[in-house]
């Protein structure tokens, strides 16, 4: 005797994303597309703007491998794993001989803590680029740097300069001339020291 049966193959999903992985700055989001099914399911939620859904926004504090599940009204399901790393951000510093310097006169600023950097206030600055410049500003001014390092990652150090006026200068002679072997006393003001 023969019997007969008839087993039904369901469409499985393929499941993608786009990007399929990625490598962020600490504080930063990227946006996740999924493909490849009608549901989907996001996991662990740590960073997601929502745990469904075919488009997330991710930022994680840590790298985190996400793992995604999409499956059709059939029930058939698959599972694809989204890795994102995370890179913390430079420290940047900026440092300069003096807090403050005389109208006319430059001082050298240096940055650290990165790769590249970029300097604005871009007004009275021998360059843009570069951890070394000197700047010369004729009015109180604080000057940032973004600094950048290899994984692209910034972060900005600010330092504020402040330029002193010049003194002014009298001197008050005693009279225009002297007999000779009489002493002159000379009296200059407007500043503190004096050669």
């Amino acid at each position: 005797d023969s019997a007969w049966f008839t087993l039904t193959v369901l469409p499985k999903p393929n499941v993608t994303s786009n990007p399929s992985n990625s490598t962020i700055c600490l504080g930063e989001s990227i946006n996740i597309s999924a493909l490849g099914a009608s549901q989907y399911s996001w996991s662990p939620s740590n960073g997601l703007s929502s745990t469904s859904g075919s488009l997330i926004s991710a930022s994680p504090a840590v790298t985190t491998n996400y793992m995604l599940i999409g499956s059709f009204a059939n029930g058939c399901s698959d599972t694809s794993y989204i890795p994102i790393t995370v890179n913390n951000p430079p420290v940047v510093a900026v440092t300069a001989a003096s807090s403050s310097i005389c109208i006319n006169d430059s001082i050298q600023l240096s940055a650290s803590g990165a790769v590249t950097y970029s300097w604005y206030y871009p007004v009275n600055i021998s360059a843009t680029s570069g951890s070394n410049i000197f700047a010369f500003p004729t009015t109180n001014t604080t000057y940032h740097v973004i600094g950048t390092d290899a994984f692209g990652c910034t972060d900005t150090a600010h330092i504020p300069l402040v330029v002193n006026p010049l003194p002014v200068m009298n001197m008050i002679p005693p009279s225009a001339a002297i007999c000779y072997g009489d002493t002159a006393v000379l009296s200059a003001s407007g500043a503190v020291n004096y050669s």
